[in-house]
């Protein structure tokens, strides 16, 4: 404090004093402090190298669309800010604009062409992108300058994995692990991949070898295994995997949330409960971090938490739009409906370009049994967003309050302009099928097949549907949905069923 009372009174133009004063707010969890310092900084000398830190400050206050407008403007003034860069290239993937983040990849591989390490990011921007062929052309470069370069090797292993060449990937990692037993990055992409192989006695032979190979300071292993017998409904396990993670990190807020999943998976949501209270504790004034605190003390049902924690995020951060549209919807959760409007309204005056508001002006409406006033906010929400997302939840008001085909018409206006958005041709199909308008519901589904020929749940619901219509093609409809996915219980009930109808009950009993 005494630092920052000198600087703001006395001599404004201590840059790298400012700096070093935001970058102790950040590492507080005080995201919207370090923006403002950065912002000082800025005006005493504006230079790439500042706008650069600005952008990451703003990037960590959860202001991702600000900050890559910085972080862009610091890249195009220097194209030598090379962090600036990488830090626009995770951004666009993370926003899911694999073009941009690619555009820049490519331009920072110009600018660095015998940088090894840039040029595995480029692989990595085209892997992201679907150009396997691209990313492992850019991997094998990157090797040829720095061999010992195991991330490239990594990155051909992921996609050797992602393109269906488990032996392939599990060579190179065997390989790589010749020459270092103990390396915990191989250890971890052996357990991915042979998870992904189907062989899960092995993936946690590889995961368990991985934590025990892992340096105190080492946790990634450690968390994996938590989120690994969660996924595998071991949740008596995942609590002993977690209690092992705390102990290497016993005030460390997301491993208290992991021990809280756990926790709750195992049944003990008082135990839950108080973990994550403890997590909001120690979160600091971290508002992304206890934005997240604040979704699982949802997931539990404890709203006071969760109310806690959001209302500390927003004491950090009071522009932190995120918290402030879980508030509403925790304050319609415990009932008061004039609260949450209130707060949805705040959303509304605080980003009038985004959807987020109007979604949160249906849920007061639709708690209220207003369906008029819910799908007028909707309308509104869907003229800024114009989204899948925002589609699907019009037409599902729409459906509940007109009827079916009121629904159906929004979706075919809809697909009149994106003949290709499988994700509206199935609502719509979802929409026809509750109006028992079968014949052109199995269009869509068809229509959906012809450019997804595998996709399990058109599979799927195409064979329900055949089913309902006495449709002997039913039965190989459901056959091919089990095949591509052979383990989900819902495609094996529905292929199981589609025998039984078809007389062949030893091939249903499988």
């Amino acid at each position: 404090l005494g630092l920052e009372r000198v600087l703001h009174q006395r001599d404004r133009a201590r840059v790298p004093a400012l700096l070093m004063l935001a970058s102790a707010h950040m590492n507080q969890g005080r995201h919207s402090r370090a923006v403002t310092l950065m912002q000082d900084a800025l005006k005493a000398k504006d230079s790439p190298e500042y706008r650069t830190a600005l952008g990451l400050s703003l990037l960590q206050s959860g202001k991702a669309t600000p900050a890559a407008d910085e972080l862009a403007k610091a890249y195009k003034a220097d194209p030598k800010q090379t962090y600036a860069g990488l830090a626009l290239i995770t951004l666009y993937l993370r926003e899911e604009q694999p073009a941009k983040a690619l555009a820049v990849a490519e331009n920072l591989a110009r600018a660095n062409p015998n940088n090894a390490s840039v040029l595995m990011v480029q692989a990595y921007a085209k892997t992201q992108s679907g150009d396997y062929p691209g990313g492992r052309s850019g991997y094998e470069k990157a090797l040829k300058l720095d061999p010992k370069l195991v991330e490239a090797r990594l990155g051909l292993v992921r996609i050797d994995t992602v393109t269906g060449n488990f032996d392939a990937a599990n060579k190179r990692l065997r390989e790589v692990l010749k020459g270092d037993e103990r390396n915990t990055s191989v250890l971890f992409e052996l357990a991915l991949l042979h998870e992904l192989w189907g062989k899960d006695d092995e993936s946690l032979k590889w995961l368990e070898s991985a934590a025990e190979a892992s340096s105190a300071r080492e946790t990634r292993a450690n968390f994996a295994l938590v989120a690994w017998h969660l996924r595998k409904s071991q949740p008596a396990r995942a609590v002993e995997a977690a209690k092992a993670l705390l102990a290497k990190l016993p005030e460390d807020v997301e491993a208290l949330q992991a021990y809280a999943s756990a926790q709750a998976a195992n049944g003990d949501m008082p135990g839950a409960k108080t973990t994550l209270t403890n997590a909001a504790r120690r979160a600091a004034f971290d508002a992304p971090r206890l934005l997240e605190v604040a979704r699982q003390q949802v997931g539990i049902k404890d709203y006071g938490g969760a109310a806690y924690s959001l209302e500390k995020a927003l004491s950090g951060n009071p522009d932190f739009v995120p918290a402030q549209a879980m508030l509403a919807s925790v304050d319609l959760a415990q009932g008061d409906a004039a609260k949450s409007e209130q707060r949805a309204r705040q959303v509304v005056q605080a980003a009038p370009k985004s959807a987020i508001g109007y979604n949160l002006l249906a849920e007061v409406a639709s708690y209220r049994g207003q369906a008029a006033a819910a799908i007028d906010a909707l309308r509104k929400a869907h003229d800024i967003e114009k989204s899948q997302a925002s589609l699907a939840r019009l037409m599902r008001a729409v459906g509940a309050q007109s009827g079916p085909k009121a629904a159906v018409e929004l979706g075919e206006n809809w697909l009149k302009r994106n003949p290709s958005d499988l994700a509206v041709r199935n609502a719509v199909a979802d929409q026809q099928l509750r109006s028992r308008d079968f014949a052109a519901a199995r269009k869509q589904y068809e229509a959906i097949l012809k450019q997804r020929p595998n996709h399990a749940e058109t599979l799927n619901n195409l064979a329900n549907l055949l089913m309902e219509s006495k449709d002997p093609a039913a039965l190989d409809m459901a056959e091919r949905a089990y095949k591509v996915d052979n383990r989900n219980p819902k495609l094996m009930d529905t292929a199981g069923w589609a025998n039984h109808l078809a007389g062949k009950p030893e091939r249903a009993l499988q």
